[in-house]
């Protein structure tokens, strides 16, 4: 009985699959985002006031790049604040817990 699946065919879509997750994974290792991008891919939406209010500047010590953190706060007049992208989203899921989500 012959074979129904081809399983060099399942094999190469498999390689290309995992070739786009990793090119989509590295791709967004030190991407930075602006505040709005960082609301809405990791605090839910909130507004910028809530941001600030709530994890930038209850976390400075910690998050600010200037001590290895991710979170580029505004200098010398400059009127944004700058994420780096993967080691934001890694911090809130291991903070989540940590921050009022409801305030």
């Amino acid at each position: 009985m012959p074979a129904l699946i081809n399983e060099g065919v399942v094999s190469e879509i498999v390689k290309e699959e995992a070739r786009e997750q990793l090119k989509k994974y590295l791709a967004e290792l030190r991407v930075w985002w602006d505040i709005k991008t960082f609301a809405d891919r990791c605090c839910c939406g909130k507004g910028r006031d809530w941001i600030v209010k709530n994890i930038l500047d209850p976390y400075r010590s910690e998050i600010d790049v200037k001590n290895g953190g991710w979170c580029r706060y505004q200098y010398g007049g400059r009127s944004s604040y700058q994420f780096l992208a993967k080691e934001a989203c890694v911090w809130i899921e291991k903070h989540a817990h940590e921050i009022d989500w409801d305030s």
